[in-house]
């Protein structure tokens, strides 16, 4: 009767990969973007945050081929899109893994991928698109396109779009797609505390990073921060135990960007998505932040997003101490 023995085995597993994610941790091995001991009464979901140009497009292909099969029909993973907010339910009874980037580092890549977003949102903004719309991949921004851009994307009160992006999609998800909704004739119940940019300034500032996931996975340091967030999740139950393919995960790692094991396989899109071909999309970051007159726009622009996630200048990867 070897069922007997399988929930024995389930609890075996997660007490080790606990044992292993606190040991770590405690030796300073590993960042601590994990939520030390998270437990969950049934079995969770691993819910991914995909954050516009934060890593998203790549961790999606990745997740959908490391988790393994789940005979008992449960979604084992699924992703919070862009076009969606994550709410506070959604980390009661799911494992909540959210993308982040450098702030200098994100308007790079929203200047040169998608520059139209930051209008798209409908509010108020200091002043028009300086771009216009580019295809993908068009071409790099110069430094003076990326400034204009990084300027008139702010608000009248000067927050930035990122800033702006992150606080109406997490921090107060029922603000998400307010002003659109006002421009198409609607009247949402949402009061005008949604098209207050100082309201918004004020959220940000005592925001806590703790409170919004379980784990924060940073794109300059995703694989890293990919492994610890997916050992935390088979940690987190029984039944979670044993949930993700680690030999194909670490192949990927190893390879850095995973590209021969995925995106061949994947919508044509992912492909571009690789980390490894950033340099196609837009110049390095360093590269358009020389100058400190630069840094200091999104410096103001995007502040609480430097002091709460650990980002000591523009382009520099994150301490990751959320915990």
């Amino acid at each position: 009767m070897a069922w007997r023995w399988l929930p024995w085995l389930l609890g075996a597993c997660t007490g080790l990969a606990l044992l292993l994610l606190q040991s770590a941790m405690q030796s300073g091995k590993v960042p601590r973007n994990v939520q030390p001991e998270v437990r969950f009464q049934a079995m969770p979901t691993f819910v991914l945050k995909h954050n516009s140009k934060a890593g998203g497009t790549f961790s999606r292909t990745l997740l959908k081929a490391v988790f393994k099969f789940n005979p008992s029909k449960k979604a084992l993973w699924k992703i919070i899109d862009d076009d969606n907010a994550l709410f506070p339910n959604d980390k009661k009874k799911n494992f909540v893994a959210v993308l982040m980037r450098n702030p200098c580092a994100w308007n790079v890549a929203w200047a040169n991928e998608c520059p139209t977003k930051a209008w798209d949102f409908g509010r108020p903004t200091f002043a028009a698109n300086p771009l216009g719309p580019m295809g993908y991949l068009e071409r790099h921004t110069t430094d003076t396109e990326l400034r204009n851009w990084m300027l008139n994307a702010r608000s009248p009160e000067g927050l930035g779009v990122i800033s702006f992006y992150l606080w109406q999609s997490m921090v107060c998800p029922k603000c998400w797609g307010w002003h659109r909704k006002v421009k198409e004739g609607l009247n949402p119940k949402e009061g005008e505390h949604c098209n207050s940019s100082h309201r918004a300034q004020q959220d940000m500032a005592v925001m806590n990073p703790q409170s919004l996931a379980h784990c924060w996975i940073f794109q300059e340091t995703l694989m890293e921060d990919m492994r610890v967030c997916l050992t935390a999740f088979e940690a987190s139950h029984p039944a979670a135990a044993d949930s993700v393919r680690w030999d194909l995960f670490e192949k990927a790692a190893a390879n850095q960007s995973g590209e021969a094991l995925f995106f061949e396989r994947d919508w044509s899109v992912a492909r571009w998505a690789a980390p490894s071909l950033q340099y196609r999309r837009h110049k390095p970051c360093e590269e358009h932040f020389r100058d400190p007159a630069m840094r200091q726009i999104v410096r103001q622009s995007d502040a609480h997003l430097f002091e709460k996630f650990g980002y000591s200048d523009c382009c520099a990867p994150s301490s990751r101490e959320i915990w």
